[in-house]
């Protein structure tokens, strides 16, 4: 059925801020609005299966999620998951061929079907939209085929990311039925929950006194020396631990509560053992990775960036209490990260040929990163280290690309990624070059190998494209490689340079700190602990031919194979890098700088695993001195 006025206008509100939508004038929108229908599905009510020919419409999530599933041997995939204001369903109706994969709705949800030849007639005569539809839709790409890391890790740690936890902060508060009203507010109070749990002996909910129950009592003039038994709510819903985030807001919008009781076997004839709000059930849902992601790619102002960059940084703790995920952990946090810079600088190339007389094309160049955003290996947001390679046809538009460039510095920084104090930035013309420039400069740092073009050489080895034309890239690194085979000294050089800094731990294993200064009493657990492991990885990765990766677990991983005999000191040193990593990271969540760490301030067992982690770094560094004995 056609919709009516108000809720065409209301579509036509929605759709105004959306993609490819937004282009389309105020007359254009409200006619294709005129002729979209709003359907509601039900949960795991399927929408189009595949093989179906595709229908004269296609679908935007209103509210709600759905899912695109690929079946094969008679078990769904995850393709893709589709949120509010995600399309699915555009490319085989454009195309009038049949569908794909299967969509399910994951939970009940409001839908856009939107008249496919009203689109056509409309998002022609807009370029921008055309450019939207293209890019997103043309080349059949789903979500899962650009986000396929974040999406496997998303998978795998399904149970830590978007489900609740019930067992990590208990924030149950629990009081008998003898006990009296004002007794349960004070706890309420002293606690800062919103409700109480009223149990037996056993420890067995059997009620639930809540802040809005409270409320009422006041409005009614109710005695606070009441007993609890008189005004609790029962039974008490309960749910089981580990429940997933959908069960969860199912059984809270079922029975209209906003507080739920976990016990031990989800039923009230077990010990009750949290509470979960829906606060926490909004906060989970924010911190979803697959939310994150889109939020990132839909963001329109680096204010908005900003935002979700700070918002990855709230939840950092993860990484330090989940240890036996922090890998992975680290992976996704990196993902994420790598998807704001990338964002960044579609914003950045928009704004600059917006007013710029010769625009750029993003094939004639690319944008790299170096360091630890490279090596995808940065928990908390550091310095700018980047550059810019183009194609040999552009070398006289020099200043157009550090232009670019320029902007874009500003706008990494108003993300909270310091300028580089040593300038390698893209807006540094020694590192915004063409391709043959920057192979020259390369071949410099190898024909004169100073302190200055080794430590230039470390940290462009570990370069990633982010951004641009990816193809630039592999010229780079084949013309290193050629230079490593022809250069076989300068692994000793770099060997060389590495095992200068050694690990801040004395012959009688005490850890060496500064004696003096504004880090008196401190070590430098970066500069003399987790540099020195990376460096010596990097060396040892290279001169054994691994140049897939430049993150120092998979080089780790590699060298285990490579060079099996000392397997078990690359498995030590994995753990010793993810260790260090955690700790630095635990004392920058409660300090301004968590590179410096004084040792009397850190866990007894933190010491001990610390002392173990350097002794992993100094093994290692007595292997290259072995290896590259000059």
């Amino acid at each position: 059925m056609k919709i009516e006025q108000s809720i065409i206008r209301r579509v036509q509100q929605f759709l105004a801020g959306i993609e490819p939508f937004r282009y389309f004038s105020e007359e254009d929108l409200l006619t294709l609005c005129q002729k979209t229908v709003v359907s509601v599905y039900y949960k795991d009510e399927m929408i189009f299966r595949r093989d179906e020919h595709a229908a004269e419409h296609f679908y935007l999530v209103r509210k709600g999620a759905v899912e695109i599933l690929e079946q094969r041997d008679n078990v769904y995939r995850l393709v893709d998951r589709c949120g509010e204001a995600d399309i699915f369903g555009i490319r085989p109706t454009m195309a009038n061929t049949s569908y794909l994969y299967d969509a399910r709705c994951q939970e009940s949800t409001i839908i856009y079907e939107i008249p496919v030849e009203q689109f056509k007639l409309t998002y022609r005569n807009y370029p921008r939209a055309v450019d939207f539809v293209v890019q997103r839709f043309a080349a059949g790409r789903t979500f899962r085929d650009a986000y396929e890391p974040v999406l496997e890790e998303i998978q795998v740690l399904q149970g830590k990311t978007v489900m609740i936890n019930p067992e990590r902060k208990s924030s149950l508060v629990s009081i008998t039925k003898e006990s009296t009203v004002a007794e349960a507010a004070r706890l309420m109070d002293d606690h800062k929950v919103s409700c109480v749990i009223v149990v037996n002996d056993d420890g067995h909910p059997i009620g639930i006194l809540t802040d809005r129950d409270m409320r009422r009592m006041v409005a009614l003039e109710l005695s606070s020396s009441a007993s609890v038994q008189d005004h609790m709510s029962s039974p008490v819903y309960c749910i089981e631990p580990r429940s997933d985030l959908l069960s969860v807001q199912l059984e809270m919008v079922r029975h209209s509560i906003k507080q739920i009781c976990v016990t031990e076997d989800g039923t009230s004839r077990s010990p009750a053992i949290n509470v979960v709000s829906q606060y926490d059930v909004l906060y989970a849902k924010a911190s979803d990775p697959l939310v994150t992601m889109r939020r990132i790619i839909r963001a329109r102002n680096t204010v908005e960036l900003k935002a979700i960059r700070d918002q990855i940084d709230r939840s950092l703790a993860e990484f330090a209490n989940h240890e036996d995920q922090s890998r992975l952990y680290l992976s996704l946090i990196n993902q994420l990260n790598a998807q704001i810079w990338v964002r960044c600088c579609e914003l950045t190339l928009e704004e600059y040929n917006e007013s710029a007389a010769m625009k750029i094309d993003k094939e004639q160049f690319c944008f790299f990163s170096m360091g630890s955003v490279a090596r995808r290996e940065q928990l908390t947001r550091t310095d700018q280290d980047h550059g810019i390679v183009y194609l040999e046809s552009q070398e006289s538009r020099q200043t157009h690309y550090m232009a670019f460039a320029k902007i874009l510095v500003e706008h990494l920084s108003e993300l909270g990624y310091l300028k580089c104090s040593a300038e390698m930035m893209s807006s540094n013309p020694d590192w915004c070059l063409s391709v043959s420039e920057m192979k020259e400069r390369i071949s410099s740092w190898f024909l004169r190998p100073e302190p200055q073009a080794l430590l230039d050489s470390s940290t462009f080895l570990d370069f990633r494209v982010e951004f641009g034309n990816q193809d630039l890239s592999s010229g780079l690194v084949q013309h290193i490689r050629d230079l490593y085979q022809r250069n076989p000294l300068y692994y000793n050089l770099l060997a060389e340079q590495t095992v200068k800094t050694a690990p801040p731990l004395s012959f009688f294993r005490k850890f060496i700190v500064e004696k003096n200064g504004d880090h008196a009493e401190r070590f430098d657990i970066k500069g003399r602990a987790i540099a020195p492991l990376i460096d010596a990885v990097r060396v040892l990765a290279i001169d054994t031919g691994f140049f897939k990766s430049s993150n120092t677990l998979d080089r780790l991983d590699h060298l285990a194979t490579a060079i099996p005999e000392q397997a078990l000191l690359f498995r030590d040193c994995q753990e010793s890098l993810l260790h260090m990593m955690r700790l630095r990271l635990e004392r920058s969540l409660l300090t301004e700088n968590g590179r410096w760490i004084d040792p009397k301030a850190i866990p007894k067992i933190d010491r001990l695993r610390l002392r173990r982690a350097f002794k992993s770094t100094q093994r290692l560094q007595e292997l290259l001195s072995q290896r590259y004995a000059s």
